[in-house]
């Protein structure tokens, strides 16, 4: 058996005797991570014009600080300004109708828009990345849990990477939501959690029916799981090692017995199981764990003579994940979170939205062959239709960019001129 597992399960960093040591650890990271973006945010939204945020707050009928907070939202290119809106309005309104309504003047309202900014930022950002960073080891569960006979070891590998998600990051995120919400309850929580999982934001409803029909799916792990354990052969495992592994027998037992309480009483830990099971994956069926450790998920990419991808910048990973959409049932939509994300993180480093879309597409033309290269004059005048100029009413002139539609151009043309056209092909570099 791997040496890393025995240690996690006899109590090393993150799991012992069937509890997380590091949830404390992770919640302080969640406090200190808070405290620091509270501060950022409340800066920043100083340069959102007032104009086009008294506009939105009127659109969406809410207080100016909402829309403030909602345009700030939309500038650093996590969501757009109105469904920021809806769901900072959505949570303004949930307190307005209970005993802790946000009392009507500037410094309150700006308070509480600048406190949900941070979790729709935190959720829709750092959450949905860490979730992502993920899909490639969940894929690779999905595809040992379709195995007829599971070894011990990846039983036990299931377990540990099953509960590092679980227990280690989406309870805990769930836990810090519930207790910094008043008047809320774990279900109410994991509904906003899941949407951010599901990226349907403001779709309480989709989350709620995703969430209630993964109970089964649960079940059926858990069965799996703990048949397997019982029937494994544990004659060279020493007293030591049985001890763990009894414990997560019996967690088992206890995660089936709760999985079927009613959804508005279920625990954080038990909603957290059934969010898991919302996390998208690949269709695709996932390559093994091989000795060294090293899950293979791609072919690599032959490189200036090296048979490996060289990720040294932002346009490496780009081209990488065009080639992987190609393997995807959800290509369109994958290649459409890789271009936003790209896309933030060039800007992020000084150029303008359209700059960075231009050299986006130009610098994927460098590295693929036969296909003809547009000029770049007639690109510039397709990116300049998704600005708008527009004069504030001191006379200035702001840019406004609708970034869902600039995404979406860039993500079809990458898909309809590098990966359907059959005459590209990546240039093999020497």
């Amino acid at each position: 058996m791997s040496n890393w597992i025995k240690k996690e399960l006899r109590g090393g960093k993150h799991y012992s005797g069937g509890e997380y040591e590091d949830i404390d650890s992770t919640l302080h990271d969640l406090n200190e991570e808070f405290k620091t973006s509270h501060g950022e945010l409340s800066q920043k939204i100083f340069r959102v014009p007032r104009d086009l945020a008294k506009q939105l707050a009127e659109a969406c009928e809410v207080p100016l600080a909402l829309g403030i907070v909602a345009y700030q939202v939309h500038f650093d290119g996590i969501l757009t300004e109105e469904v920021a809106c809806e769901l900072l309005k959505r949570e303004y309104l949930r307190l307005k109708a209970t005993d802790y309504a946000i009392p009507t003047f500037e410094s309150a309202e700006l308070d509480f828009a600048i406190k949900e900014g941070q979790w729709i930022e935190y959720l829709y950002k750092r959450f949905a990345r860490q979730i992502n960073d993920r899909i490639p080891t969940i894929t690779t569960i999905e595809g040992i849990l379709n195995s007829n006979e599971i070894p011990i070891e990846k039983i036990l590998m299931i377990i540990y990477e099953r509960n590092k998600m679980t227990k280690g990051l989406i309870a805990p995120v769930l836990h810090r939501w519930v207790s910094t919400h008043r008047g809320t309850t774990a279900f109410q929580g994991a509904l906003v959690v899941a949407e951010a999982i599901l990226k349907s934001p403001v779709k309480s409803e989709k989350a709620r029916l995703a969430l209630t029909t993964k109970a089964e799916d649960v079940r059926k792990i858990f069965d799996k799981l703990k048949s397997a354990l019982k029937v494994a052969d544990f004659s060279l495992w020493s007293p030591r090692e049985l001890e763990p592994i009894m414990r997560n027998i019996n967690d088992i037992e206890d995660s089936l017995s709760k999985v079927d309480a009613p959804f508005e009483t279920m625990s954080e830990a038990s909603l957290a199981e059934l969010m898991f099971q919302l996390i998208p994956t690949g269709s695709a069926s996932p390559a093994p764990l091989e000795k060294g450790g090293y899950v293979v998920v791609t072919s690599p990419v032959p490189r200036h003579g090296e048979i490996a991808p060289l990720l040294e910048d932002p346009y490496d990973f780009l081209e990488r994940d065009i080639r992987l959409s190609k393997q995807r049932d959800d290509s369109e939509e994958f290649l459409l979170n890789a271009v936003q994300k790209i896309h933030q993180v060039l800007v992020e480093k000084n150029g303008s939205p359209v700059e960075v879309a231009l050299n986006m597409i130009m610098q994927m033309h460098e590295r693929y062959s036969a296909v003809k290269k547009p000029e770049r004059e007639e690109l510039l005048t397709k990116l300049g239709t998704f600005v708008q100029k527009e004069q504030t009413e001191d006379q200035k002139v702001t840019e406004k960019v609708d970034f869902d539609s600039l995404y979406s151009f860039l993500s079809k043309y990458f898909i309809e001129t590098f990966l359907n056209s059959r005459n590209a092909e990546m240039k093999q570099t020497t």
